[in-house]
């Protein structure tokens, strides 16, 4: 009797969650409505869409594909976002030649992380810059991932970040660094 009480209290939390977070992310947009950010939000000046399925961000000075790997096309609606394990993730990163360049990588965590949105839960990014974003995990270079078993992975729901089996499949969003902007 205990195990089914405990699943009523998860399940109610759960679903008490969801209204939250979803009543939430309505309120922020988070890009649902494929419309452009209010004035006051938080993306405000931070990106430049190229039309070419990328865009740039002036806080970090990175440019990111717009697309999960295994999707394209306009709102990133063509095929399905891919799963790999991490070395089929660095080779896709390491043979990419989207948009005509040639140096797209696997973000770090602390850039992973950047795209996320505050107020905005699954996925915990804004879709009006990163269209049909899954509400799952993605691959991150992690310090761990070149002499263990085990690399990062961030989760687009919630933004939870864990270290996990290097084996296990999850998505890609690829980076590249932009050059440094010139000083006065």
């Amino acid at each position: 009797m205990p195990n089914i009480r405990k699943s009523r209290v998860w399940l109610w939390c759960l679903l008490a969650g969801l209204v939250f977070t979803t009543a939430g992310a309505v309120a922020n947009e988070c890009g649902r409505g494929f419309a452009a950010p209010p004035a006051q939000d938080f993306n405000q000046g931070r990106w430049t869409v190229h039309g070419d399925g990328t865009l740039s961000d002036a806080f970090t000075n990175l440019m990111w594909k717009q697309c999960a790997e295994g999707s394209d096309g306009a709102q990133c609606r063509q095929g399905r976002p891919a799963t790999f394990n991490w070395p089929q993730a660095q080779a896709r990163a390491a043979a990419s030649t989207f948009a005509g360049h040639t140096d797209w990588r696997v973000p770090t965590g602390e850039e992973l992380t950047s795209l996320l949105q505050p107020g905005c839960f699954m996925p915990a990014l804004n879709l009006a810059w990163f269209p049909n974003t899954p509400s799952s995990w993605f691959w991150f270079q992690s310090p761990e991932a070149d002499h263990t078993e085990r690399a990062g992975q961030l989760s687009f729901a919630f933004g939870q970040m864990f270290s996990v089996n290097q084996r296990n499949p999850a998505h890609l969003r690829l980076v590249r660094d932009l050059p440094a902007p010139e000083q006065p």
